[in-house]
């Protein structure tokens, strides 16, 4: 029987108490930290297709259509999930658009994923052409400002007024 503060880390099966050893909780379950570099990515990056999609639907979220649909993707699309997920990014937050017309899920997804592919692919190669440019810091420059040369004050002209 267990002790309490005991858990089982899912990718290697070691039990370890989770107040002594350094972990990482995912879904209500304890990794090691290197166990947890283990877990299958798709799996995070689906949590932060729902953690994302939470936040932006509010009341409106529906987890399960959102499974289902992700599962609709993956298979018969040939998505990626890394690329669903890019694709939301690109549609709310490169696109800012609304997100009470998803009806609580993710259904622009088919219709914008080469949009999304293409930005993302057009965004990568502006970061490798930064990359190869040779910047060098320009010299530091001296300025010198010269006063205004003072000349003798102008005189007023008055001119006296009669009564």
């Amino acid at each position: 029987m267990p002790k309490k503060g005991q858990v089982k880390c899912p990718v290697c099966g070691q039990m370890f108490m989770k107040d002594e050893i350094p972990n990482k909780h995912f879904k209500n379950r304890y990794y090691h930290i290197d166990c947890f570099e283990k877990v299958n990515k798709n799996e995070i990056v689906k949590e932060k297709i729902y953690e994302k999609m939470r936040r932006l639907l509010g009341d409106s979220f529906n987890q399960n259509r959102i499974a289902a649909q992700i599962k609709k993707y993956t298979t018969e699309n040939n998505y990626s999930i890394v690329g669903i997920y890019r694709a939301l990014c690109y549609w709310y937050d490169v696109k800012n658009s609304d997100p009470s017309r998803a009806k609580g899920g993710i259904g622009i997804v088919p219709f914008i994923y080469q949009d999304a592919a293409d930005y993302y692919a057009q965004l990568e190669q502006i970061n490798i052409y930064n990359k190869t440019i040779d910047y060098t810091e320009p010299k530091e420059r001296t300025y010198v400002i010269h006063p205004k040369p003072i000349g003798r004050p102008r005189g007023i002209k008055l001119i006296p007024m009669k009564r």
